[in-house]
């Protein structure tokens, strides 16, 4: 398969530990080696946050790792990337005209990329994987301190209803999915 693997706000390649880059960048990093092994061809995209960088890096064997630009090419609070995903998803199917590429599958991670991969889904027609690794139902509930914005709670809502997966990977984030 030929899967598109959208991390729109933080990069599988970010210092860890760093203001959101931290266990999901890892885990699609690491998702993305072993499907490659596995014979897949990976294309992860995230958004471009430096000047001067190479638009694409090899990361392993089937596995690129492609830098689009959307908004200015600098760090950004996730909190106010939102309005930048047509513009990345413009990026996104430029890369796949200008490329000759056709994607079987879109994996989308955490609720930006979802918004990103439901605009790619409409545009290609193939199947959306989303996976959140965490909701903003879910961060409300358990921290008291900072609440998420109500456009996350919506937008995650529309994602529940209309990815063709969703992948939970605890029973908790199943519950309240379904919730």
């Amino acid at each position: 398969m030929k899967i598109a693997m959208i991390s729109f706000h933080s990069s599988p390649l970010g210092k860890l530990g760093t203001q959101d880059t931290g266990g999901m960048s890892v885990y699609i990093r690491e998702l993305s080696r072993e499907l490659g092994k596995a014979g897949h061809s990976i294309d992860i995209f995230t958004r471009a946050e430096e000047e001067n960088r190479e638009e694409k890096v090899m990361l392993s064997q089937n596995v690129q790792l492609m830098y689009l630009t959307a908004g200015p090419k600098k760090r950004m609070p996730k909190n106010s990337l939102y309005p930048l995903i047509p513009e990345f998803v413009k990026s996104l199917d430029e890369y796949r005209i200008q490329n000759a590429v056709r994607f079987d599958l879109i994996h989308s991670h955490y609720w930006l990329s979802g918004c990103a991969g439901a605009l790619a889904q409409e545009m290609w027609g193939v199947p959306h994987v989303l996976t959140f690794h965490t909701t903003g139902m879910a961060k409300n509930e358990s921290c008291s301190k900072e609440k998420e914005p109500r456009l996350r709670i919506v937008e995650e809502k529309k994602l529940a209803r209309s990815c063709t997966r969703i992948l939970a990977p605890t029973e908790r984030e199943h519950t309240l999915l379904n919730r």
